[in-house]
């Protein structure tokens, strides 16, 4: 998969297909140029103008999930 596929599943409307290539391009090379640019693309031609810009540092990330504590099982019971 490369940007020039990307590139062709965009001009056909196939977004979906395009951001994901996009997206493992930036996996394999992060902060790519072109990859970084169709996603903005992407993103236009969505409408999602509001969303946050492409992360374009290679800093790790986190997501954390809070403990559920006694709630959960205690309706269980």
């Amino acid at each position: 998969m490369d940007m020039l596929t990307a590139q062709a599943a965009f001009d056909k409307g196939n977004l979906q297909k395009a951001d994901l290539i996009c997206r493992l391009v930036l996996t394999r090379e992060p902060g790519q140029a072109d990859a970084i640019a169709l996603i903005e693309r992407i993103r236009h031609a969505l409408q999602l103008d509001h969303l946050a810009d492409v992360q374009r540092s290679s800093a790790p990330r986190y997501l954390l999930i809070k403990a559920w504590g006694f709630g959960f099982w205690s309706d269980l019971d």
